[in-house]
């Protein structure tokens, strides 16, 4: 068993943000967009991506328990433990 930190998954809340942003995504980082791309993880996981993005991007939209919504987030039932 693989243990990794908060901070090596995807935040669904804290991507849906960025989207609405578009400034997050320029055109160097345009393949990291995973809605873009087409891009599907199973577990979240950045190393599950089918691409690598840029560590500025990836600090944008990862989990982290201090931008953690909890109960509150919407995409929580999302997610399966």
């Amino acid at each position: 068993m693989l243990v990794k930190g908060r901070g090596n998954y995807l935040c669904l809340h804290r991507l849906n943000e960025a989207l609405e942003e578009m400034g997050l995504f320029d055109e160097k980082d345009a393949s990291c967009c995973p809605s873009g791309n087409g891009a599907t993880t199973e577990t979240g996981s950045r190393t599950d991506l089918s691409f690598y993005p840029s560590d500025e991007t990836w600090s944008k939209v990862c989990s982290e328990s201090d931008a953690c919504l909890g109960l509150r987030c919407g995409n929580r039932e999302a997610v399966s433990l």
